[in-house]
């Protein structure tokens, strides 16, 4: 079970390479459920912890606390068991369940990448003579495969170079394999203009600096975003953990 969750953490970080990523999308869809339902939990768990703790000093405080807490009430030792009546261990985990609203209630978190960046299915609109290529790359784009709809989009651009539909999504994979600068170096052109796309390639300008937790820039690009923007209230939700 620690190795399958260092292979999801991995994963969830951007640590393996192109081959390890395809081998473990391809157990994902091959494999039976429990994989799949494993590294679902896991992620989802890990987006939890991050947007309800966030700081990683002060989690390690806290669990440092719960975790003496725990040696002091709930010691392996028959002994101590016997001691414990339903009362007592009721108080206790009372105790700690208190504990931990606090420590969330006074310590809130910056935003994460994570919990913003949910991209909803694409659908390209068929230009040319490319109508193969765009399919393939928008289902691995939607499949979340986006090293190899990053290599689709730029073969794409080869012969449709001014294509924005096509650069603001390879711009959005270039943010997920963590190729920062290509990206925003696409988007901010795309925010200069006054295409349909301008707001759009804001937002994912704003959340390529939240990733990065460069969050005074962040906080700059949202504040550029017009008023009615789609994401208006995750806009919103940023701008006040952030502000």
């Amino acid at each position: 079970m620690e190795e399958q969750n260092i292979i999801f953490d991995n994963y969830l970080m951007g640590k393996m390479s192109a081959d390890e990523i395809a081998d473990f999308e391809k157990e994902l869809t091959v494999d039976d459920d429990s994989l799949k339902k494993d590294f679902e939990i896991y992620r989802d768990l890990q987006m939890y912890l991050k947007h309800e703790i966030g700081n990683k000093e002060q989690n390690e405080v806290f669990k440092e606390n719960i975790s003496n807490i725990s040696e002091k009430y709930f010691s392996d030792k028959k002994e101590n068991v016997r001691k414990l009546n339903s009362w007592h261990f009721l108080a206790i985990a009372s105790s700690i369940i208190v504990a931990f609203g606090l420590f969330l209630f006074t310590n809130p978190s910056k935003p994460s990448y994570s919990e913003y960046a949910i991209h909803d299915n694409i659908s390209l609109t068929v230009r040319g003579d490319n109508h193969e290529q765009l399919q393939k790359a928008e289902a691995e784009f939607n499949n979340g495969s986006y090293e190899k709809a990053n290599y689709l989009f730029s073969k794409i651009l080869q012969s449709d170079s001014v294509n924005t539909e096509i650069i603001l999504y390879k711009a959005i994979s270039e943010i997920e394999l963590g190729i920062y600068t290509d990206a925003e170096n696409s988007l901010t052109e795309i925010s200069k203009g006054k295409s349909a796309y301008t707001d759009q390639a804001k937002w994912y300008l704003a959340l390529s600096k939240l990733k990065q937790e460069k969050y005074d820039e962040c906080l700059q690009v949202l504040n550029t975003i017009s008023e009615g923007f789609e994401k208006q209230k995750e806009l919103e939700d940023i701008i006040d953990r952030l502000e």
